[in-house]
């Protein structure tokens, strides 16, 4: 499998929050550009993230989308079934680490 470094996910994850950021703007000028190319690149990004990442339980585009990039809070609390610890995945770091390194995650909160 295909590592990639926590450098180089933060960079790609910030890469599509300036696209989404930038799509916001736009939308508030009417323009609509969630249905052109840009828009299907950044979803396929997101697609290839989970496939080099090995994220089985689509950890990124819930960050991504659901969470607002880690923005609400109250969204980002994520808790561990087998003993009920919770953590805030709050920031990119905290993505990868969910994803790549999950004990390393627990051991932190």
């Amino acid at each position: 499998m295909v590592k990639i470094s926590c450098e180089q996910f933060e960079s790609i994850i910030k890469h599509i929050k300036d696209w989404n950021d930038m799509s916001d703007v736009l939308y508030k000028y009417g323009i609509d550009i969630s249905n052109c190319a840009t828009g299907w690149c950044i979803d396929d990004l997101c697609t290839v993230l989970k496939i080099l990442m090995n994220d089985c339980d689509d950890w990124i585009t819930w960050w991504c989308w659901e969470t607002d990039f880690g923005c609400k809070k109250d969204m980002t609390l994520v808790q561990r079934n087998d003993d009920d610890k919770v953590v805030y995945v709050d920031t990119v770091e905290k993505l990868y680490d969910l994803i790549m390194n999950e004990e390393e995650l627990w051991q932190k909160a």
